[in-house]
């Protein structure tokens, strides 16, 4: 019976988190679209000056140092907040 309750609720949190990491997959997209104002792809510094935590943090989520964001440099952004 233990092991019953310990599975369901395992289940139940692994499904809690898909949902979690799906949102933030289309929160993710969504903000980039917004920000990326110049649809080249890419988010830059001066894009980027509409939100104040993503400024703030700009240089340490910008990995290959090329003073952009690109998707997936956004993404593990979103999903670290």
């Amino acid at each position: 019976m233990k092991a019953i309750k310990l599975f369901m609720t395992l289940s139940l949190a692994t499904a809690a988190l898909s949902l979690t990491t799906a949102a933030n997959a289309t929160q993710a997209k969504d903000n980039f679209s917004q920000l990326d104002s110049d649809k080249n792809g890419m988010i830059s510094m001066g894009e980027a000056s509409g939100d104040t935590e993503l400024t703030n943090n700009f240089k340490q989520w910008d990995k290959d140092r090329d003073g952009q964001l690109s998707k997936e440099e956004y993404t593990a952004y979103i999903q670290a907040s």
